[in-house]
């Protein structure tokens, strides 16, 4: 699941992607390796796309549960930062 938070900060939003768990709560450190990690970064890009629509001047803040998932999505942003800086700032 893709939530965004609104912090102490108006108008800047947490993005966090979780897994829900049997219990219904939410868990940010599972890892399920589906091997579908590129499908899922496909999707949370296109929720925050459809989240700008709606706050177009909102600012979305994210970061891995741990370093590692930090470097991981670093590398993504990386990879699709010149096609993302011809739609945002």
């Amino acid at each position: 699941m893709v939530e965004f938070r609104e912090l102490e900060t108006a108008n800047i939003y947490n993005l966090a992607l979780v897994d829900i768990k049997q219990d219904g709560t939410f868990d940010d450190m599972s890892v399920t390796n589906n091997q579908d990690m590129e499908r899922i970064i496909a999707t949370v890009i296109r929720t925050i796309q459809v989240f700008l629509t709606f706050k177009p001047s909102a600012k979305v803040f994210f970061m891995g549960s741990t370093p590692s998932r930090t470097r991981l999505y670093r590398g993504i942003i990386n990879k699709y930062l010149a096609q993302a800086e011809q739609i945002y700032e």
